[in-house]
């Protein structure tokens, strides 16, 4: 074996997340087709390219959102959030320079205060 080493995960796809990958699928289908979208189709391997992304909202509302414009947490005065949690919404895969530069909101209020 060469190179970096890398761990083989095995993630048995059970009946109950076939149900809810079907689930989602006719959900997203329904709002496809309320925008008028025609071409919808689904990929049902469950290959592991999905990215994670979004969980943290960024607004001023302190009990609606996570972080504030500098990527600091409502709730705790010394907490930065960097990377992909930070984003709204993923319009296409392989978004490291959107979450880069958004690594830079906190970067640069850090700096400030230093």
């Amino acid at each position: 074996m060469s190179g970096i080493p890398q761990p083989g995960i095995h993630y048995p796809i059970n009946d109950q997340v076939k149900k809810s990958a079907a689930n989602t699928h006719g959900r997203h289908a329904q709002i496809t087709q309320f925008f008028g979208g025609t071409e919808i189709t689904f990929d049902d391997t469950f290959a592991p390219s999905n990215h994670i992304m979004g969980a943290h909202a960024v607004g001023s509302v302190v009990d609606a959102d996570c972080l504030d414009a500098d990527c600091l947490a409502h709730d705790h005065s010394n907490l930065f959030v960097a990377g992909s949690a930070v984003m709204p919404a993923a319009g296409s895969v392989n978004c490291t320079l959107t979450i880069a530069a958004l690594s830079l909101k906190p970067a640069g209020k850090l700096r400030r205060e230093l």
